[in-house]
């Protein structure tokens, strides 16, 4: 992973983008006019040459010792996939899993007020710089949860595991938040809740669908059945 990288993408600012990008295009309709012997200054095409190319650099180039956001997502799911590999062959579960059910990773940014935070600024999705990801094993006894938080721009890391029987839980749930950004603005988090007698046990940041969902489902009756 390229904590460098990543480092400075939290740390860079659009306001360089949006400054170069209409220099650029200024440049460009010079250019164009040039081609088309429409003319408003002397020296037209290499004036609007050179406005495009500077215009260009003011809005590319602080980017360029910056991780893209493509970059970034690629590394979450490659450390993902990683750990979740890792956890299975580590744990051997495959035989104890309750019927109908497979081992479901789930993931999410860490939305602190501490953590580094950037909008993107094409898919406008809101990264940090901590992501946590679990593996959820459901088997014939209750959950065994294996989980880990970790940085992206720095070598650091926190694991933990957990195991709860079905008697041990009341509820498995997925909470959907507001969380309010510095700037102000609010994003929609989720958490996979796991409650007992109206106290919270564990919250994982996961990405609320249907596999979620349907693993709440499946926990939930088991829970019912092991109470009844």
């Amino acid at each position: 992973m390229n904590y460098k990288k990543h480092f400075n993408y939290f740390h860079s600012k659009d306001q360089w983008y949006y400054i170069g990008l209409p220099i650029a295009i200024l440049g460009c309709i010079l250019v164009v006019g040039a081609l088309f012997f429409f003319f408003v200054i002397p020296y037209q095409m290499p004036i609007g040459m050179t406005v495009a190319a500077i215009g260009a650099s003011i809005a590319f180039l602080p980017y360029a010792r910056c991780s893209k956001e493509s970059e970034i997502d690629e590394a979450v799911c490659l450390a993902s996939e990683d750990y979740s590999k890792q956890i299975s062959e580590r744990l051997s579960l495959e035989n104890q899993l309750a019927k109908n059910t497979k081992p479901l990773t789930v993931g999410g940014y860490m939305y602190e007020d501490d953590l580094l935070m950037r909008r993107g600024r094409t898919d406008r999705i809101c990264r940090t710089s901590k992501y946590s990801v679990a593996k959820i094993f459901c088997t014939k006894y209750g959950l065994v949860v294996a989980g880990k938080s970790f940085s992206l721009i720095e070598e650091s890391e926190n694991e933990r595991m957990d195991s709860y029987s079905f008697s041990d839980m009341d509820r498995v749930a997925v909470t959907d938040e507001q969380f309010v950004c510095k700037d102000g603005s609010k994003i929609k988090v989720s958490f996979l809740v796991i409650t007992k007698d109206n106290k919270e046990l564990l919250r994982l940041p996961v990405k609320h669908d249907v596999a979620i969902d349907q693993l709440c489902h499946t926990v939930n009756e088991m829970i019912r059945k092991a109470n009844t």
